[in-house]
């Protein structure tokens, strides 16, 4: 993000936990980022606020309802370019999807226009 911050905006919109406390998919705590599933839009809120040191950018909350989520099928975690309202990237479900090469090559074609 750091290195086309200057020609393009970021954001991360934060939706439901992948892997909640609280759930049959739990597993191992991560250190920093654990809590149970969101009841409300103030908890997934609380947990946003954690993220916000890692991301030099504007965090957005996925409503309770999951749209984003639903929309971007991005479930646990998407990678997206929107440009001029539309999609210009759409990686695959990740983070075993995440082609990062790919989509900062659509990112430079873009910037090059």
């Amino acid at each position: 993000m750091r290195r086309y911050s200057e020609k393009a905006n970021f954001l991360v919109i934060y939706i439901k936990e992948a892997h909640p406390d609280d759930s049959v998919w739990a597993g191992k705590p991560s250190a920093r980022f654990h809590g149970n599933t969101h009841s409300c839009i103030k908890e997934r809120n609380e947990a946003a606020k954690l993220l916000q040191p890692f991301f030099p950018c504007p965090i957005y909350l996925d409503g309770m309802a999951d749209e984003a989520t639903t929309l971007y099928s991005a479930f646990p975690d998407k990678m997206a370019i929107i440009c001029d309202s539309k999609i210009a990237y759409i990686g695959e479900q990740g983070p075993w999807g995440f082609r990062v090469d790919e989509m900062v090559a659509c990112l430079e074609r873009i910037l090059k226009r």
